[in-house]
């Protein structure tokens, strides 16, 4: 089983435990993480900024270089051409480098 957090592993229960209270203690994690990043800061990006960093995205996926599934790519091109864009706010992405809200910036 793998649980996505790197060097926070350390913070998921032990494999010793028995496989529910461990599988429900990896879902909890997955909950908390996904929460702790569902923020953001500054205006809102405008939509065909967004829309052009996901087409970005989904032509880099589809390389084949990073093993997403060929669904995580199809499911970018179908909110594409459904019209579909997330809001955005400028500050606040999860990106490889790991970069989170920028905590010294002054927000107005």
């Amino acid at each position: 089983m793998n649980t996505q957090f790197g060097d926070q592993v350390v913070l998921v229960d032990s494999v010793e435990t028995d496989e529910s209270s461990y599988c429900d203690s990896v879902i909890a994690r997955q909950e908390n993480l996904i929460n702790s990043h569902s923020c953001g800061l500054g205006n809102i990006v405008p939509d065909d900024a967004v829309r052009v960093a996901m087409m970005l995205r989904a032509h880099c996926l589809a390389q084949g270089y990073s093993g997403v599934s060929k669904e995580a790519v199809e499911a970018l091109v179908n909110f594409l051409n459904s019209g579909i864009v997330p809001r955005v706010r400028q500050y606040g992405s999860i990106g490889a480098s790991g970069d989170l809200i920028p905590r010294n910036r002054i927000i107005q």
